[in-house]
């Protein structure tokens, strides 16, 4: 598309020239309505460009917001896999010092509840991390599918 405007503004370049050196005033009205129809197709092809430019850099954008959100959800469930091992060893070590069984059948019960509690919390997390990793593939063929109607207007436009 670039080249296409470059040649267009040359053209008129080369169309005023032909003003200055045309004889018959009608041979310059008909060179002057060219030019304003070539200044007409560039203004049309850098708005298009712009607004082309403006998708593209907006769709990327959100990619790396999403991207942001999947790399903090995967650090919450490493803090969570990390607090899930500091309960079970201190369930292990509460284990060896109660000596009393109704205690440890309580004992038993909590850690159940918690394993319960963080697995819940665990799935939760994964099953976001999947879905906003779906979300940034569908964005990335989003994005793709943009880039080649770009490329494939442009194509067109040249």
């Amino acid at each position: 598309m670039k080249t296409t405007i470059a040649e267009n503004q040359k053209k008129v370049t080369v169309l005023r020239n032909q003003i200055l050196n045309a004889k018959s005033e009608e041979r310059k009205g008909h060179y002057e309505e060219d030019i304003i129809s070539l200044e007409s197709r560039i203004a049309d092809m850098k708005s298009s460009v712009r607004s082309r430019t403006t998708v593209l850099e907006k769709t990327e954008a959100e990619s790396a917001s999403i991207s942001t959100k999947i790399t903090t959800m995967a650090g919450t469930v490493s803090k969570l896999e990390y607090e899930t091992e500091k309960i079970e060893q201190e369930a292990k070590n509460t284990e060896v010092t109660i000596s009393s069984e109704t205690t440890e059948k309580v004992n038993k019960a909590i850690k159940m509840r918690r394993e319960a509690r963080l697995k819940k919390i665990k799935e939760s997390l994964k099953s976001r991390v999947t879905k906003l990793t779906k979300i940034v593939e569908e964005k990335e063929k989003k994005i793709e599918t943009n880039t080649k109607k770009i490329v494939e207007q442009t194509k067109k436009i040249s």
